[in-house]
């Protein structure tokens, strides 16, 4: 055997074993921090509930499916209730923005009202993109489900974040999507109460 091949198999051997134990410790980290890392998602989706909707005391969980144009969506939402009757709805959607997807949650009223948002996640420029998480609060809380939300810079009614307009846009995409699914379901369900 020449000098190569002895240093060769050791070698092997040893990266094996790195790549082993480096792997064991990584499955055993992710197994500690699984469930608290759940949790607290679960505690901030639950605060961010009480921040978009009308008062309740208990929520429904469920997917709303439906054909838009040539895409079928499938847009997760909550429900609200208080004291048996729905106070609120509210749909988690997301668009790409200059970073990637922005996760926004948008609550509205039984009427349609926006009652507010909260970006769920994002990726966006921090100081520019980032400032979405109030930016749009005057434009967008308190408007409606029937309005289509657009930058100005599109001959639109929103004063997008200065030099993020791509974010803006992903934004406002968003909200005009949970916007559409409030207006589908709340027909799929006055044509289930007219029967």
């Amino acid at each position: 055997m020449s000098k190569a091949q002895d240093k060769f198999w050791p070698m092997v051997l040893s990266l094996t074993l790195i790549a082993l134990i480096s792997g064991g410790l990584l499955a055993v980290v992710y197994d500690l921090t699984k469930e608290p890392i759940e949790n607290s998602k679960e505690i901030s989706r639950q605060k961010n509930l009480k921040m978009v909707l009308p008062e309740f005391d208990t929520i429904k969980d469920t997917v709303f499916s439906f054909k838009s144009y040539d895409t079928n969506l499938e847009i997760p939402a909550s429900i609200a209730y208080k004291d048996g009757e729905v106070s609120g709805y509210a749909f988690y959607t997301e668009e790409n923005g200059y970073g990637g997807a922005v996760k926004v949650l948008t609550g509205f009223s039984p009427d349609g009202t926006i009652v507010n948002y909260a970006i769920m996640e994002h990726q966006e420029t921090p100081g520019l993109g980032a400032k979405a998480d109030k930016w749009f609060k005057v434009s967008i809380a308190g408007g409606n489900a029937y309005t289509t939300y657009t930058v100005t810079k599109d001959g639109g009614n929103v004063d997008g974040i200065t030099a993020a307009t791509i974010t803006s846009r992903a934004f406002l995409k968003a909200v005009n999507r949970a916007g559409y699914t409030y207006r589908s379901i709340t027909v799929i369900e006055k044509e289930a109460t007219d029967e």
